[in-house]
């Protein structure tokens, strides 16, 4: 089993700093290979920095790691044997193997993150980096600040869909999503013994649903009403009647006002999806892309797949924008099963441990990613391959249902006796 295990706390930090450096990576600061943006320049630091302190004594093989370090494996022998099976008939091309090291970064990612998760410091950390980073992102948005740092604004029928910083429109709305579950999740978990850091969060989260709104993202609000229905459920107790008898029908009434009173989430939804019928394309692509992984079951067409998808949809390139189908078009059976079954592994490491605070919060972010992975192509993105680290690895209390009201103590357990108002009110003791 994962035992709980201190890290270097600069290297804790450095891996924060490249969690900020993920919203810059569409800044572009110089022409040198692998220092084109912030984001590169720090994951270079990251990947440097852990190579030379912790990768040899990096323990891997635990849990649902398996499955991805087996799918990571299938996947670059796939693209191995295609690179060199093309070359022998005369038709090799290196840019396939290129496309598959978007795919290598995200290994070397998980890796790095999933070793430091282990680290009780390191979910505190990253957890308060990424909610105030996309605290700070919505700012940017609402504000009107995006012009000065580089926003995207992309026109869509009678209203304009907003973005800042370059980044995806969708991928902005999946980041909002999953930060306002996380906050709804502590202040349920909290109520109502809030403080003024509860109220700042209170108010991030407001800005977030709004920069959420701005984006036009159709598949962004599914993210969020998944994430908020997990939260709803998964963080009710007994005890907290009282949030769910106030603070639960204010925060469901705010939000679906905002949503209502939205004419870009009126005209993308109910005029163009419900009354039109269009689905930006994505029904087409997935119509193609189950006759593509039909005439290829077993080893996919490659990480160059969107040449053949592009050419079928009438594109010169598009994506799947589906991560089920990006992966099992990709890399077929053979990658696609053990990819799956690490999900599967995750979730269920998630719901075993959801009587605690920091696993029930994360499984309901767990279903944002998954709602979001229908519409969007992750498969090399940071952000999924970052969580599915930290969930993975993190060292959750163990729940005993049978002396949940018997103290623990530390000649018992080995570690320090828990202290009282544990977030989700019951005794735990630490994993072996």
């Amino acid at each position: 089993m994962l035992i709980a295990a201190r890290r270097p706390g600069w290297l804790i930090a450095l891996a924060a700093a490249f969690i900020v450096s993920t919203y810059l990576g569409a800044i572009r600061i110089s022409d040198f290979p692998l220092a084109e943006n912030p984001e590169n320049v720090v994951g270079v630091m990251l990947a440097v920095a852990f190579a030379l302190t912790r990768f040899w004594r990096a323990r891997l093989w635990f849990g649902p790691a398996r499955f991805f370090l087996v799918y990571f494996v299938v996947t670059a022998i796939l693209t191995a044997g295609r690179y060199l099976t093309d070359r022998a008939s005369g038709e090799g091309d290196i840019s396939e193997v290129r496309a598959y090291a978007q795919y290598a970064q995200a290994f070397l990612l998980y890796l790095i993150f999933f070793d430091l998760a282990r680290d009780p410091r390191a979910l505190r950390w990253w957890a308060g980096t990424f909610v105030v980073t996309t605290i700070l992102l919505s700012l940017v948005a609402n504000f009107g600040l995006a012009g000065a740092v580089g926003a995207a604004a992309v026109g869509r029928g009678a209203a304009e869909r907003v973005g800042v910083l370059g980044l995806d429109l969708n991928y902005q709305a999946l980041l909002y999503a999953a930060a306002i579950t996380g906050l709804l999740c502590r202040a349920i978990a909290r109520w109502p013994r809030f403080g003024w850091r509860d109220w700042l969060l209170a108010g991030g989260a407001v800005s977030m649903l709004l920069a959420l709104l701005q984006t036009g993202s159709r598949g962004g609000l599914v993210n969020l009403v998944a994430g908020v229905g997990a939260a709803l459920y998964l963080m009710f107790r007994g005890r907290r009647w009282g949030a769910y008898a106030l603070l639960v029908p204010l925060v469901l009434y705010g939000v679906g006002s905002a949503i209502m009173s939205s004419e870009l989430i009126r005209v993308r939804i109910f005029e163009e999806t419900l009354e039109q019928g269009r689905l930006g394309a994505r029904d087409d692509l997935a119509r193609e892309s189950a006759v593509m992984l039909w005439e290829r079951p077993w080893a996919g067409w490659g990480a160059k797949y969107v040449d053949e998808l592009g050419a079928r949809t009438g594109k010169v390139v598009i994506a799947a924008h589906n991560t089920y189908l990006q992966v099992a078009v990709s890399f077929g059976m053979l990658g696609f099963i053990p990819w799956l079954l690490g999900l599967g592994a995750t979730g269920w490491r998630l719901w075993r441990q959801r009587k605690d605070f920091w696993a029930a919060t994360l499984l309901a972010i767990f279903g944002v990613l998954l709602a979001g992975m229908l519409t969007v192509h992750y498969g090399y993105g940071h952000f999924a391959w970052m969580f599915l680290a930290v969930a993975t690895a993190a060292p959750y209390p163990i729940v005993n249902p049978q002396v949940r009201r018997r103290p623990v103590t530390a000649r018992a357990t080995g570690v320090p006796a828990p202290t009282r108002g544990h977030p989700m009110g019951y005794v735990v003791t630490r994993q072996a």
